[in-house]
This record gives C-alpha cells, sequence and structure tokens, in this order.
C-alpha cells in the first residue's frame, strides 16, 4: 500500500492502520482516492473527536456572541455571524466519493 500512496513507507501504513499515528492530510486524501471511502469513514474515531470539538467551540462562539451588546457595525457583524450559525446547523457535508 505505501508503494500506492506513495509518500510513506510501510511502517507508516502499519500506524496508520493500528491508529497510533494520525496521517498527513496528503496522506489521508490518498487513503480515500483508493479505498473510495472519505476520510470520516476511515478515521471514524479521529472524525468525532474532532467534530465534537468543533461543536464545543462553536457553541461557545454562539454565547460569547449573545452576550455582546454592540451597536452599528459591529452589531451588523455579530448578527451575521449569528445568522451563519443558525444557517450551519441545517447543511450536511457532501460526499465526496459519490
Amino acid at each position: 500500500m505505501a508503494d500506492i500512496v506513495g509518500v510513506i513507507g510501510e511502517i507508516q501504513v502499519g500506524r496508520h492502520e493500528r491508529s497510533t499515528a494520525i496521517p498527513s492530510l496528503q496522506v489521508a486524501l490518498a487513503y480515500q482516492a483508493l479505498f473510495k471511502v472519505s476520510i470520516a469513514d476511515l478515521f471514524p474515531g479521529l472524525h468525532e473527536a474532532i467534530a465534537l470539538s468543533i461543536e464545543e467551540h462553536l457553541a461557545a462562539l454562539e454565547s460569547r456572541l449573545h452576550d455582546r451588546r454592540e451597536g452599528g457595525r459591529a452589531a451588523n457583524e455579530i448578527a451575521r455571524k449569528l445568522v451563519w450559525l443558525t444557517e450551519r446547523r441545517s447543511l450536511t457535508i457532501a460526499d465526496p466519493t459519490k
């Protein structure tokens, strides 16, 4: 498999298979192309941990934005961010392999 991916050796592939190392973005994308499976499906534990962290950070941001009392241009920027956060909740990520 390392020969096909082309940028890593067999030892590194083994570490990725055992989840003892996280592949670079380039290698993760190579695995995705090779197996025709999304990166999220190839590395579900890592994906879940990152997704949960992002959601926690977004919730904290939304809370801070709601607590701010601004006027004028700053108020418009805050409103725009809050609209984006609201719209984001209804989005889904497209599967690049389909």
